[in-house]
């Protein structure tokens, strides 16, 4: 039993490397960069971008059974900011096309979907509005009692991550029902 335990715990350690050595491209930022994230107040909606500007708005949102997590988003190559929970951050950015990336650093045996893009070609004036959805996904087996009853059984289960565009009253809605998030780098 001890050398099945060992094995359990060896393969776990492996899976946790493994999940910091994944290689990510060139849209997000460095794998190693750790994100420090406050939240605090209620949001209020973006200032229209200056002349010549555009903005993008990055909200996370997590379902009542995800772990608590930092999601991190990238535009070419470069971490913007992170978001802990319902919260959200904006930031300035030039016309023009851009790749975007959302990441976060979790156990290899919680992840699923990790990490999301998308493309953004952005104008100038407008603000874009971005979803990062944090999900958790529970393992259901049916388990037959009899023939006329089915057990379920609630193994454990994986976290999921989404990236998506969505519309400015959505993103309005989310934004108003969010806190605000401010982050750097931890040093």
């Amino acid at each position: 039993m001890k050398h099945l335990h060992a094995v359990f715990v060896f393969c776990i350690s492996l899976a946790a490397v493994h999940a910091q050595r994944t290689a990510l491209p060139p849209s997000c930022g460095n794998r190693q960069a750790v994100m420090q994230v406050a939240t605090h107040g209620h949001g209020a909606l973006p200032a229209p971008p200056e002349a010549g500007e555009a903005k993008a708005v990055f909200i996370e949102r997590a379902d009542k059974n995800a772990l608590p997590v930092v999601t991190r988003v990238g535009l070419d190559g470069t971490w913007l900011g992170a978001n802990k929970g319902d919260s959200y951050f904006e930031t300035t950015i030039s016309p023009g096309e851009h790749h975007v990336c959302t990441d976060w650093v979790l156990p290899r045996r919680f992840i699923k979907d990790a990490p999301a893009f998308d493309v953004l070609t952005a104008e100038a004036g407008k603000t874009y509005y971005f979803l990062v959805g944090v999900g958790w996904v529970q393992n259901v087996d049916l388990i037959p009692v009899t023939p006329d009853l089915i057990e379920v059984a609630r193994g454990e289960g994986y976290m999921t991550l989404r990236l998506s565009a969505v519309n400015p009253d959505e993103g309005q809605y989310l934004v108003l029902n969010s806190k605000v998030s401010t982050s750097s780098v931890r040093k």
